[in-house]
């Protein structure tokens, strides 16, 4: 056995409770297991929240599976996915890579925004029309679709009644979380209420107009416009009127330039109202791309630096040689080749709270080939960090190399901030170059996107002033700085 038995004091934990009965395949050719919901509560950088499963919310699912293929079929004839060798049927969203060293080259060299990476749920968000009705369907991981109530509503800019003009086609990407919002009540007595939200991040096709090849902040600017003011509007229609709110709101990622890592740090994080687990760092000009982007930097702390593996279990042995359930049993860890093939890679360590945990957070479903994330600690040991529902399979073994270069040649949260400086001045000698009013109309379309907080946002003013008037005599129009509280409205140098 890899791993190392201990006595378990609860015959509820038993191996046998573990398993349900499921079969031990020694061979490892594991079978995909519905994976459990997601009940534990993690502790981050912001606050103490629930996880989120798709099973946990008021979303249908689409079971019928000619539906489903026409779906993802759409969506990848919008994205302008090809239809060979199943491509179509595949998540098409973008993965991060993990942070190392190397990169902070990078973000000297290349123009970055930063925002905070939320421990919520991946999904994207497509949103069109169907027999005459809108409809909107969440996408997870697992490129599985759930459609959203009916009151769920998108306004379209430019519709007065921000309700009548429904979009079409329209495809973002973001991540669900619950927010712990503060209210004060008429009796001036302040309560917490749990809110779930969207959190939008990318804007991948807008009204049929494929957005992919576009810069990060035409992008953004897009779903700024289109959606995020419209829809800023929408809600103060809604609270005005009393209405029962929606099943879940839709809100913009806060963004700042890469080197408001320090303002990150001490202003964002320390206040958010979910759930945090790092920084995630996106190039300003790249494309969307479908998959594993290099340009999508994933930044945790050396504790939150994590691997997903599938999990299988070995039981514990008698002096004898007989199966011994009443011991925890040695839990193995598998890494994806890709396809159906997975490889041994470690033991997981379990001491006896650890697996008391994993029984309570497993649900009712087998404890074999099910996917776990996984940490490092201080002795070089693979520990259970939590189940991961959301996912299809582990890891791919490219990106469990990548995370172990990155834990290896890992960079810590004062270094990261360390390097501000550099990269703000890097920032400034790189865009100085070009006519004024070019210049201008770029700086201020990258400064559109930054949340609107810190000594930043007085420079982006400033400089706005400063050059207002050479602007309107150049012709050059401006990308509107939109505040996080209140949007305004939005215009760019070009949406074509």
């Amino acid at each position: 056995m890899h791993g190392m038995c201990m006595t378990v004091h609860d015959p509820s934990t038993s191996f046998r409770s573990a398993c349900l009965y499921f079969p031990i395949n020694t061979h490892h050719d594991f079978t995909r297991q519905r994976p459990p919901a997601r009940n534990h509560t993690p502790t981050t950088m912001g606050v103490e929240v629930p996880e989120i499963g798709t099973k946990d919310l008021d979303w249908r699912p689409i079971r019928d599976r000619d539906e489903l293929h026409r779906l993802r079929d759409r969506v990848g004839q919008i994205l302008g996915i090809p239809e060979d060798r199943g491509r179509r049927q595949r998540f098409p969203g973008a993965q991060p890579v993990s942070f190392s060293k190397h990169h902070l080259d990078e973000l000297k060299h290349e123009d970055y925004y930063v925002c905070e990476k939320s421990d919520g749920l991946r999904l994207l968000m497509y949103i069109t029309q169907e027999r005459g009705g809108e409809v909107v369907y969440m996408i997870d991981r697992k490129n599985e679709y759930y459609q959203l109530p009916p009151s769920m509503h998108v306004p379209c800019a430019g519709d007065r009644t921000l309700e009548q003009a429904v979009h079409r086609d329209t495809l973002l990407d973001g991540e669900v979380v619950y927010d712990f919002e503060k209210r004060v009540g008429a009796d001036g007595v302040e309560t917490k209420v749990k809110r779930l939200n969207y959190l939008v991040f990318d804007c991948m096709v807008m009204d049929g107009k494929r957005l992919v090849e576009r810069t990060y902040d035409k992008r953004l600017a897009y779903f700024r416009e289109n959606i995020g003011v419209p829809y800023e509007q929408y809600r103060v229609k809604m609270r005005t009127e009393k209405r029962r709110p929606p099943p879940l709101f839709i809100k913009e990622k806060g963004f700042e330039f890469a080197y408001g890592m320090v303002h990150m740090f001490r202003n964002v994080l320390p206040n958010l109202t979910h759930g945090n687990d790092g920084l995630i760092f996106t190039n300003r000009i790249a494309p969307y791309e479908f998959g594993t982007s290099d340009k999508i930097l994933k930044w945790k702390p050396a504790h939150e630096n994590t691997i997903d593996f599938r999990l299988d279990i070995e039981p514990a042995k008698t002096p004898d040689g007989h199966e011994d359930f009443d011991l925890i049993p040695s839990l193995h860890l598998y890494q994806w080749e890709g396809g159906p093939s997975y490889t041994y890679f470690a033991p997981l360590h379990v001491d006896t709270s650890d697996w008391d945990r994993m029984m309570r957070e497993r649900g009712d479903n087998p404890m074999p080939g099910l996917i776990v994330e996984c940490r490092l600690d201080k002795g070089g040991r693979w520990r259970f960090n939590r189940f991961r529902p959301d996912k299809e399979d582990g890891n791919h073994k490219s990106v469990v190399e990548k995370v172990l270069r990155s834990i290896e040649d890992g960079v810590t949260e004062r270094e990261l901030q360390s390097h501000d400086w550099e990269i703000k001045k890097a920032w400034k000698e790189r865009n100085a170059g070009g006519n004024r009013g070019e210049r201008t109309a770029n700086y201020d379309r990258a400064a559109s996107i930054v949340s609107g907080s810190g000594s930043e946002v007085r420079d982006v003013e400033s400089r706005k002033r400063r050059h207002s008037a050479e602007e309107e005599e150049e012709g050059v129009v401006k990308v509107a700085r939109t505040g996080s509280a209140q949007p305004k409205e939005v215009q760019h140098e070009t949406t074509e």
